[in-house]
């Protein structure tokens, strides 16, 4: 399936900004903090259709790829893949930086993107005083990072 990506304006009255945290909730993601300051949300479109989402938060010292999350029904087709994939291709055309997420159950998925486990303490301050890594995320969730090419 190929889905259409959208950029968000964070404009709380924007309909389509609306679906997507709603979207993500319903997913069992944090929405507390959002909008963030310089968080920058993708929904995913199949047709009309929301399908899925994703988001960039970039700080001085990385980038958190938070809120992925594929439509309930559509899992297990590709649709993370390809959320994932233009997700962290606009993050390594926009951002030198290396790439962080937290999750709790999908440490195998991630790494086939090039994701490697980290310990918390690994992860630099600008990117752990995130509102994920600062307590909307459980303890027991996986650091992660992916090293980007152009880092450094």
């Amino acid at each position: 399936m190929d889905l259409t990506m959208k950029e968000l304006s964070s404009d709380c009255d924007n309909p389509a900004y609306r679906r997507c945290v709603a979207f993500i909730r319903d997913a069992g993601l944090p929405t507390e903090d959002l909008p963030g300051a310089g968080t920058r949300l993708f929904g995913f479109w199949s047709g009309r259709i929301l399908t899925g989402t994703a988001a960039l938060e970039p700080y001085c010292d990385g980038v958190l790829l938070r809120s992925v999350a594929v439509r309930e029904g559509e899992r297990g087709k590709g649709l993370g893949s390809e959320i994932v994939t233009k997700t962290l291709a606009v993050a390594e055309s926009d951002y030198k930086k290396d790439i962080y997420i937290l999750t709790e159950k999908a440490e195998g998925f991630f790494a086939r993107y090039g994701f490697r486990t980290v310990s918390r303490d690994q992860v630099p301050p600008g990117v752990s005083a995130s509102g994920e890594f600062a307590g909307l995320c459980p303890l027991t969730a996986s650091a992660m990072v992916r090293v980007s090419a152009r880092s450094g």
